[in-house]
């Protein structure tokens, strides 16, 4: 089992001081990744992390997955599921620790799109930009 973070979630790691976006990244497994989905433990387990990393979410915040099969979604507590029609290539996720995955940059700042108003929009895609490591 696995779970990708995705959305408010991932916007979240990006901007943290210690930012997933610097770690070096290798192609994930696929089945993880398309298989993912959210239970009580992984749940736990991505809160823990987050955590750890000083990785800070409003306090109303909940933690926003993405699941690639509608039977996979999940209502429960504190998350909120997204189900992607659309299949990335594997190499557009990051591994955080066993199990628990995040959408690359690429694909966070094309969530981003979908919820944040044109301006706040913009900002982000700045501090996106003036953040790569490369």
């Amino acid at each position: 089992m696995s779970i990708v973070l995705s959305h408010t979630t991932a916007k979240a790691v990006y901007q943290a001081a210690h930012s997933a976006s610097t770690k070096d990244t290798e192609p994930c497994n696929p089945a993880a990744i398309y298989g993912s989905c959210p239970t009580g433990t992984l749940l736990d387990a991505a809160a823990e992390w987050l955590t750890k990393h000083d990785v800070s979410l409003d306090a109303n915040d909940c933690l926003e997955v993405m699941v690639f099969d509608r039977r996979n979604a999940r209502y429960a507590m504190n998350c909120q599921c997204h189900v992607s029609s659309k299949r990335f290539s594997s190499s557009r996720f990051i591994e955080l620790k066993d199990g628990i995955f995040i959408v690359g940059v690429e694909l966070c700042a094309l969530q981003a799109a979908t919820y944040l108003p044109f301006r706040e929009l913009v900002e982000y895609y700045f501090e996106l930009c003036g953040a790569y490591s490369c």
